[in-house]
Formats: structure tokens, C-alpha cells, sequence
């Protein structure tokens, strides 16, 4: 989480700590940011926590402070009426229409749980599976391209049950359209990478106990071991160093990108309706899964049975498609987050130098060959 100035950066911009970047040789030091929302990352003793989380919007909304990709949600517990006020603020409003942060509200918890915005590797997951029909070899998949809408949602209202009024933003949802009038929400994915494995088990319940349209929730956990602390300071004469068996990346002696591990869990209801895990497998970086991954399943029969295709419709995620994800998407996503994490201390001109350095290096062992 960054904070500064509110004229330190401009909208959209990348945020710039240039100005107060500390520079002695070869070495760079971080400003030690000041933390006017230091109370809305700790567990408030007061039952309602409006005022903090509309502090914490005005600040963001001000560019006084930045949510980044690598902040954790921070949680809010709010009353049924504090939440009609929130939605009427207008600096909450700027802060979820620019994307600066992402929130869920669960009315059965009254808390509302501010996301900061996804980092890249987060993003070319999402973009990878909305590729997933392309990139499928079926004699069904013409039929099928038709028929399947996968899309980033917006966010839902939940109108029943113990949830009622509860709004989510799901990653990536899957729709079937069954015919021209009957089209209907099937399969949710959210991909964690800040959230806790607790946090998505709940959304996977709380998706499957509150709209029966919904079949199945994928949940795709990215961890980074260890989770990135940015450095206080470092070595600008230093380079890039990538270890391409663990996908590491180094800047000198700081991990800038840890060890990725995905784990990939299907969750669906039991024979009595209950939300269950049905499918776990985990793989790390540049490996792939030992069995095809569920993804999008239409049984044959049951509500969803299509006539023009009678037959059971089965879209997995196969080994070789995970092999080109780490290859196609993983690497230019990786070093996405790399710039954005970097930026601050090294500054735009010698980060560009350190990145087409290290890109001359990756080129040179392309054209060499192992060794």
C-alpha cells in the first residue's frame, strides 16, 4: 500500500516516488511512506466501521493513498444502513468505477471487504481461460462457441435467501445459453492471489448456496512464497536475474518474484444440495497438472440438456493448455508486475536499462541453446 502526496501522482498514472527517492551511489532507498490509513488495517472495536472506510476511499480517490496489487483485502464490518450510505458516496463510487479497488459486501457477516486492483499474473489467468474455447480442439466446439458466454461479470446482486443484498464481482463467469431465451449463469471462477484459501472456499459457498443456476465455482489460488516485501533499499548497479526452473526473478540479492504455486479446486453441490470440494490438484511453476482440470461440464440430461447437441458437454483444461499458459501468458505478466514493483526504487530510467538488459540475456540464451 502506498501512500503520499495527492499531487504526487497523476490519474492512471504509475505511481511515482521519484521525487523522494533517496540515492547515495549506487544505492537506492524507499520512502518510508506516511500512513494515514494505518486504522483501517487494524481490527476497529467499534461495531461500525463507516467512517474509516469512507476515509480510506476519499484517500484513494484523492490519490493520497494507492491499493496495490500486492495489499491484502482489508475488511470493514458495516451496518445494513451504513451500507445504503456507502453506496451514495461519491468518492466510493469513483474509486470501484476506476478500478482503483474492488469491494464485496456480505450482508449475512455485514462486512464489506475492499480488494486492491489484480496484479498482471492475476490478470492472465482470467485471460487465459476466457481463450479456453479458441484454444480447444473438439468437433463440437463450433456448436459450442455459439452457446458459451465466459466474461468478467458485473457485479451481482444476490436478491434471496441468507445473502440477500449482497453484492460480489466474480473474476470470470461462464453462461450457457440454452436457447435464445433461456440463457442462464453456469460456472464461476475467482483467482486468488492476495486472499487467503479461507476467503475462497467461503465466496464457493456463498456463490452455490444462493443462485440454483450455478453449477460449479472454480477456485484457482496463486501463492508466492515468499510474498513479496518490497526492499528498503538496493543496489541500483545491480541487474536482473531469472531463475527459469522456479520462474524467481532476482534485482542483485532482492526476490522480487517468488516460487508460484496454483492450486486448482472445483467446488459442487452434493446429492442433498450441499457445496462441496469435488477436485483439487496443485502444480508450480512451469509444471503441469497430472489429470485434466475441470473446467466448464454440461451433463447430458437435466435442466441444462441442449437439444441440438444430445450428448454430455465437457470443455476440460488439458495439461498441454496449462504448458501454454506458463509459456504464452505467465511470462510477460510476470515481468508486468516486476516493472510495477521495481519502478519506485530503481526509477524509469534505470529500470528500463536492467529490463532490456535482462531481456538481452534471455534472447542470448535462445539463440545458444542450453548449455
Amino acid at each position: 500500500m502506498d501512500a503520499s502526496s495527492s499531487d504526487a501522482s497523476e490519474p492512471g498514472a504509475p505511481w511515482r516516488a521519484l521525487d523522494s527517492l533517496s540515492v547515495s551511489g549506487n544505492t537506492a532507498c524507499a520512502p518510508q511512506p506516511s500512513s494515514p490509513q494505518q486504522s483501517n488495517l487494524q481490527p476497529s472495536t467499534h461495531p461500525d466501521q463507516l467512517q474509516e472506510l469512507l476515509k480510506l476511499a476519499e484517500d484513494v480517490a484523492t490519490y493520497k493513498l494507492r491499493l496495490t496489487a500486492d495489499d491484502e483485502p482489508i475488511k470493514f464490518s458495516i451496518s445494513r444502513e451504513s451500507w445504503l450510505k456507502l453506496q451514495e458516496d461519491s468518492n466510493f463510487d469513483l474509486c470501484t468505477g476506476r478500478k482503483l479497488f474492488r469491494f464485496f459486501f456480505d450482508s449475512s457477516r455485514y462486512l464489506v471487504t475492499i480488494m486492491p486492483p489484480p496484479c498482471s499474473r492475476h490478470d492472465a489467468m482470467v485471460y487465459f481461460l476466457q481463450r479456453v474455447p479458441f484454444e480447444t480442439s473438439s468437433d463440437l466446439m463450433s456448436t459450442l462457441m455459439s452457446k458459451i458466454w465466459i466474461q468478467g461479470a458485473p457485479a451481482s446482486l444476490i436478491s434471496t435467501g441468507e445473502y440477500e443484498s449482497s453484492v460480489k464481482q466474480p473474476d470470470l463467469c461462464i453462461d450457457w445459453e440454452k436457447n435464445m431465451l433461456d440463457r442462464r449463469r453456469h460456472t464461476i471462477v475467482e483467482v486468488g492471489k492476495t486472499q487467503t484459501l479461507q476467503d475462497l472456499r467461503y465466496l464457493a459457498r456463498f456463490y452455490l448456496n444462493n443462485d440454483a443456476n450455478i453449477q460449479r465455482v472454480i477456485l484457482i489460488d496463486i501463492t508466492e512464497t515468499p510474498p513479496f516485501q518490497s526492499p528498503k533499499s538496493i543496489d541500483i548497479s545491480q541487474g536482473f536475474q531469472e531463475d527459469e526452473e522456479t520462474g524467481v526473478v532476482w534485482f542483485g540479492n532482492a526476490k522480487i518474484i517468488g516460487q508460484t504455486k496454483i492450486l486448482w479446486e472445483v467446488w459442487e453441490r452434493d446429492s442433498t444440495g450441499v457445496p462441496q470440494s469435488t477436485f483439487e490438484e496443485t502444480f508450480a511453476f512451469g509444471k503441469v497438472p497430472l489429470r485434466d482440470l475441470p473446467f466448464f461440464t454440461i451433463p447430458e440430461g437435466g435442466v441444462y440438456c441442449d437439444t441440438t447437441i444430445r450428448r454430455e458437454v465437457d470443455v476440460p483444461i488439458k495439461p498441454e493448455m496449462i504448458q501454454k499458459f506458463w509459456t504464452k501468458y505467465w511470462g510477460s505478466a510476470c515481468w508486468v508486475d516486476v516493472h510495477r514493483r521495481m519502478f519506485g526504487l530503481l526509477g524509469e530510467q534505470r529500470l528500463k536499462e536492467a529490463l532490456e538488459e535482462a531481456r538481452a540475456r534471455h534472447l542470448a540464451r535462445l539463440s545458444t541453446g542450453p548449455s
